[in-house]
């Protein structure tokens, strides 16, 4: 290798460890009093896809700042299918319970939201774009993000080992 191979090589490495700690990649969706520092959905942050697993529980992290003071959160969650918003229920909605989150949050303030969503396995395998809103007391949107996702199913030991068989 040239020296100049090996900068780029170095180059490179040095971009997918930055982007693989970075968390997941998301999109702002019209964020109004508050700025998306960072998201983090265990096994998605090296992919442009999350794949969320049927039968399991999707643990979320939400690092976020706010430019005003808020004393309510309330969570509303979508799928978005083929361009349609499919309201997406989820078992509590309060940010401010439950959640890392105490209420209310100061202006200017930097917090860490978590929460879980299970992903049950009556859910269709399908691809998908999940929008996530954090409302204020106002249901103004504190912040509001966008993942790519897709529910995929959990192979069984006995599949895998009949399609090994198979393919020998």
């Amino acid at each position: 290798f040239t020296k100049m191979a090996y900068s780029l090589l170095a180059i490179a490495v040095v971009c997918l460890a930055v982007g693989g700690a970075l968390g997941v990649q998301f999109k702002d969706c019209g964020s109004k009093q508050g700025k998306v520092g960072s998201i983090a959905v265990p096994g998605c942050a090296d992919t442009g896809t999350c794949d969320l697993h049927k039968g399991s529980k999707a643990n979320i992290t939400v690092k976020f700042s706010t430019a005003e003071q808020v004393t309510k959160i309330t969570n509303v969650v979508h799928g978005i299918l083929a361009g349609i918003p499919v309201p997406f229920p989820l078992d509590n909605p309060d940010g401010c319970k439950d959640s890392g989150l105490t209420c209310p949050l100061s202006s200017g303030g930097s917090f860490e939201y978590h929460t879980s969503i299970d992903v049950k396995t009556s859910y269709p395998s399908v691809r998908l774009v999940i929008k996530w809103e954090m409302r204020d007391q106002n249901g103004a949107d504190v912040i509001c993000f966008e993942i790519p996702a897709q529910i995929v199913s959990v192979a069984k030991k006995s599949e895998n080992a009949i399609q090994k068989s198979e393919n020998a």
